[in-house]
């Protein structure tokens, strides 16, 4: 009768000389440590590492020992008799090991956290846009923007294919799987222009503005007056098209007309007097 080493057992009969045959159920561990995010530390995955078994003295690879997580990628492994631990080693790194014949062979494989872009566009009426940048996996990004006068926030879209994203500018979410690429939008402020003819009348009623857009005020009329302008804020307005960003009120500046009259005298029933 064979006598074999641990992790071996005696094969043969009958006349054929026994031999020595590596176990096919040798166990092993291996533990997944994924990196902690914004550290250099590391988490064991699930918990738990994962109970194997193989051939004795077998060769393992590593790399074929991996297994899928979302939002990570497998970096480099370690071999020993116990799990390296949440702090991944400086060195000692191996693409291969063995089965050792006792059971003992622990193998632990870390994996990056991936990174992710964060790409901002300005719309219409967005004056700066915050947030932009690099981020891993499970970061939390808050976006921020700031809009041009005259103008109100309206939303985020995707820059590809415009479809909403939010319509809270300070808009914050957990970095995913894949970069993103999203535009601040704006819509465009209107107001109201009231006027006070101050005696006069106007043939059309208050205007709506949209900032940035010509508008014309109307002409008032007045019997008796000369029209001189709008005043707002007691100045007169003296461009046609005055960029406004907020509702007001305007006030005509009027100017009495001169006139002047010719006197006739008429002297009914005067005779000989000189006048």
């Amino acid at each position: 009768t064979a006598t074999c080493s641990t992790g071996y057992h005696a094969s043969g009969n009958g006349t054929a000389t026994p031999t020595c045959e590596p176990n096919t159920d040798t166990a092993y561990q291996v533990c997944h440590y994924t990196k902690d995010l914004g550290a250099t530390t590391y988490t064991l995955n699930s918990g738990a590492c994962e109970d194997k078994t193989g051939t004795t003295d077998d060769t393992l690879t590593l790399a074929n020992l991996k297994k899928s997580i979302t939002g990570f990628t497998y970096s480099e492994g370690f071999a020993d008799t116990s799990a390296t631990g949440t702090t991944k080693p400086s060195s000692g790194a191996t693409a291969t090991t063995t089965v050792l014949a006792n059971g003992t062979r622990v193998i632990s494989l870390y994996y990056s956290r991936d990174t992710h872009t964060v790409t901002l566009t300005k719309g219409t009426g967005i004056a700066t846009v915050s947030g932009a940048g690099t981020y891993e996996y499970g970061a939390n990004v808050t976006l921020g923007a700031t809009m041009s006068n005259g103008y109100d926030w309206s939303k985020w879209t995707q820059t590809t294919g415009g479809t909403e994203v939010s319509t809270t500018k300070a808009y914050s979410f957990t970095m995913g799987t894949s970069n993103i690429a999203y535009t601040a939008n704006a819509t465009v402020h209107s107001y109201t222009i009231t006027y006070d003819a101050n005696g006069g009348e106007v043939e059309f009623g208050n205007i709506i503005v949209t900032y940035g857009e010509p508008y014309e005020l109307d002409t008032p009329v007045r019997e008796g007056y000369i029209f001189k302008g709008w005043k707002y804020d007691g100045k007169l307005l003296t461009a046609k098209n005055w960029l406004i960003d907020e509702n007001i009120v305007v006030v005509a500046e009027w100017e009495a007309e001169l006139r002047t009259y010719e006197i006739e005298y008429i002297i009914v029933g005067a005779t000989g007097a000189n006048l």
